[in-house]
């Protein structure tokens, strides 16, 4: 087998995604494609491939006259509007997946919580630590979920939850506090698992649904310093179906 070398995009890529994880680049910081490309010792094409990388992931802005800047980490409210998004995605295609979600597919989904559950995401790491077991856990939950939404067969959703989903920025909120609800977001994966066994599609979108807004909870409050049980309360009141939201 030839083990091809990676490309300069990405290397370039996954150095200033790894820079901007750690907060060695401040938010708002100005990314010069001139002076990436000396600093690299390559030519200024590589570095604007990586750069629009990591424009879709959300990590850089581009505005006119201004170039490349690191986005600033997302904020409570920004929390709100990504869970938002996967909540109204993820619930209402779940039960679409389910009957379609066969024994393959429900081992896949076993053996990635199997190995959330043996990962150390957390504990007493060095800060280039933190940033691969954070980097480990986002992919690894990422890849339980685009099971259960690739499932339904539709490419419309699949591109919607993609677009929602499959980005870097709302993982940064990890790599100071690690996962420190490791075990709880085991047992919820869990629970979504056993009634997919059982074929009962309304619980696992059930299960699901509160393990989304649980989650939410849980980044909330690691952006700020509530309480989580108030957290969950407050979350849990927002999507009741007879919430009215506040004008």
């Amino acid at each position: 087998m030839t083990v091809r070398p990676v490309s300069l995009v990405t290397q370039v890529y996954e150095a200033l995604r790894r820079r901007i994880a750690e907060q060695r680049l401040a938010a708002g910081e100005r990314l010069g494609i001139s002076d990436l490309a000396a600093e690299f010792a390559i030519s200024a094409t590589p570095v604007r491939e990586a750069l629009a990388r990591l424009r879709a992931d959300g990590l850089v802005t581009l505005a006119d006259n201004r170039g490349y800047r690191v986005t600033p980490a997302p904020d409570p409210a920004a929390i709100r509007h990504w869970m938002d998004a996967r909540l109204v995605i993820e619930a209402n295609t779940l039960p679409l997946a389910a009957p379609r979600l066969g024994a393959r597919d429900l081992a896949r989904l076993q053996a990635i919580n199997d190995r959330i559950a043996a990962g150390r995401f957390s504990g007493n790491l060095a800060l280039a630590q933190r940033f691969v077991r954070a980097r480990g856990f986002a992919e690894l939950n990422l890849a339980f979920h685009s099971t259960l939404i690739a499932a339904a067969g539709n490419p419309y959703l699949l591109r919607a939850w993609q677009a929602v989903a499959v980005t870097a920025q709302f993982s940064r909120m990890h790599l100071r506090s690690g996962v420190p609800h490791q075990a709880t977001i085991v047992a919820e994966h869990q629970r979504i698992i056993d009634a997919l066994r059982r074929g009962d599609a309304a619980a696992a979108a059930a299960a699901l649904r509160t393990h989304i807004i649980d989650s939410l909870a849980r980044d909330e409050t690691q952006q700020r310093t509530e309480q989580p049980a108030r957290a969950r309360t407050v979350a849990r009141r927002r999507y009741s179906p007879g919430h009215r939201p506040r004008p």
